[in-house]
């Protein structure tokens, strides 16, 4: 959601929610089916990492070196798993993958 704010300026105010109309209105519209705005948030988001990826002060040597390392952790393995899929419930989760359960919505592949 930042990412897609983020080339807009704007401000935010408080309104009553008996004055929502227009927001009231709009989440009772049917979703289309292509989603275009859905593919532009897509490519604009794999721009943006693909801009940091490039910034880091790093060799390409050294980025294969961590890629490896990644795909040899179980645990990271685990992690990517539930971040492809769907993260089980707190109580069917593994011990070593409870430090990832708060931040699990924050997490993106690429």
């Amino acid at each position: 959601f930042r990412l897609r704010m983020a080339r807009y300026s704007y401000t935010i105010e408080h309104v009553p929610g008996k004055l929502l109309y227009t927001a009231d209105a709009l989440s009772r519209a049917p979703q289309r089916e292509n989603d275009s705005a859905g593919t532009e948030l897509e490519s604009v988001t794999e721009a943006y990492i693909g801009s940091v990826i490039s910034s880091i002060p790093t060799t390409a040597d050294s980025l294969e070196k961590y890629r490896k390392a990644q795909s040899e952790d179980k645990v990271i393995e685990q992690v990517m798993s539930h971040c492809q899929s769907e993260w089980p419930h707190k109580s069917n989760l593994e011990s070593e993958l409870m430090p990832y359960w708060s931040v699990r919505n924050s997490f993106s592949l690429y």
